[in-house]
């Protein structure tokens, strides 16, 4: 949900399974699992690109 700047949807099932599974066969490997979300559907294309970046200008706020 985090890196997708939204909540997740029904249709981001398919991909978040896929992403569990080579995950898991790549003994949990945190390289693995960033690899995997970066490159999946859901998040190459975000539909909310406009709350992203709202939600980063607030990150970047809170942090002054």
């Amino acid at each position: 949900s985090y890196a997708l700047g939204r909540q997740r949807e029904y249709y981001d099932f398919p991909a978040v399974r896929k992403i569990l599974k080579v995950f898991k066969e790549d003994n949990y490997r945190l390289q693995t699992l960033l690899r995997e979300v970066c490159s999946s559907y859901p998040f190459k294309y975000r539909k909310n690109p406009e709350n992203a970046e709202l939600v980063e200008r607030k990150i970047l706020s809170d942090n002054d």
